[in-house]
């Protein structure tokens, strides 16, 4: 009601609920599949490359506890770019057409802002844009499956006059 009232919520109360509970079910998710499957991969593999380089891997619990704690949360947030696409394109915010018609200026963009966001290192920008990129990729995907190829949702053409 308060937000509302100020006229930072102008829809149904319904669809902001829906919106909001998406968005939060999506980061859950993301994180609980980041936690179980992305992080012991990427953990796994640092640890063998370390012993491989003849380094004695020590982590502190602090510092261990970050980097799974960034890890999950960013596949959480990873997930949430298909679900927000989606709820765009069932809000008629944006449409399927002009999201799949200007994907490669949203990967640039994508891009640039990981080079502003990320430390000097290049590996680091490739880190943070390959995989929004991807899920921006999946969430076309998606979305290709729920328009049935970009045939659900249009709007008819009017008749040409004879």
């Amino acid at each position: 009601p308060a937000l509302e009232h100020r006229g930072f919520i102008t829809g149904k109360r319904r669809a902001v609920s829906f919106w909001g509970l998406s968005i939060i079910i999506g980061v859950l998710v993301g994180s609980i599949v980041g936690y179980l499957y992305v992080a012991p991969p990427i953990i796994s593999y640092l640890v063998e490359d370390g012993i491989r380089a003849g380094m004695v891997v020590s982590y502190r619990v602090n510092n261990f506890f970050w980097m799974v704690f960034f890890t999950t949360a960013g596949v959480g947030l990873l997930a949430d770019i298909p679900i927000t696409m989606w709820l765009f394109h069932r809000g008629g915010i944006v449409s399927y057409e002009r999201m799949r018609k200007s994907w490669r200026p949203v990967v640039l963009v994508i891009f640039v802002f990981a080079t502003f966001f990320s430390s000097s290192s290049i590996w680091t920008m490739f880190l943070i844009a390959i995989p929004t990129s991807l899920a921006y990729l999946v969430g076309l995907g998606g979305l290709w499956l729920v328009t049935l190829g970009g045939r659900r949702g249009k709007k008819p053409k009017a008749a040409e006059p004879a």
